[in-house]
Parts: structure tokens; sequence; C-alpha cells
């Protein structure tokens, strides 16, 4: 595969995979809005969700980490 095929196929993914997220985003929010909530509730709404799924990565990819670290080094 040449450079320049590889960079295409890159920036097609990318272009396709961003605009199918702003999609699915613009629907939930229609939908959200269409249920009664205002756009500042909707925001916080997408907000909270938001920070609770990056804190369970957080803990959760760090917990997989240090367990692969104990794992790999000897036991003293």
């Amino acid at each position: 595969m040449r450079a320049e095929q590889l960079f295409r196929t890159y920036v097609v993914l990318t272009v396709v995979s961003t605009g199918a997220s702003s999609l699915i985003w613009g629907i939930n929010t229609l939908f959200l809005l269409d249920a009664g909530l205002s756009v500042g509730a909707a925001f916080a709404a997408w907000a909270g969700v938001s920070t609770l799924l990056g804190l369970g990565f957080t803990f959760f990819s760090g917990a997989t980490r240090a367990r692969r670290s104990s794992a790999v080094r000897p036991r003293r």
C-alpha cells in the first residue's frame, strides 16, 4: 500500500466516523429537546454523562494497567 493511498484511506475513515458521530449527536439532541429538556438541561445531562464515562474509563484502564504491570514484575 502506498503512502498516498494509506493517507487517503485514513482521511475517508476519519470523515465518515466524524460525520456519523455528528449525526447521532444531532438526532439525540432533537430527541432530548422533544422530551421537554431545554438546551441548557440537555447540555448539562451530556456533560454529566461524559464526565462519568471518562472517569469510569480512567479508573478501568488504570486498574488494567496496574494488574498487567504487577503480573510482569516479580514480587518481593
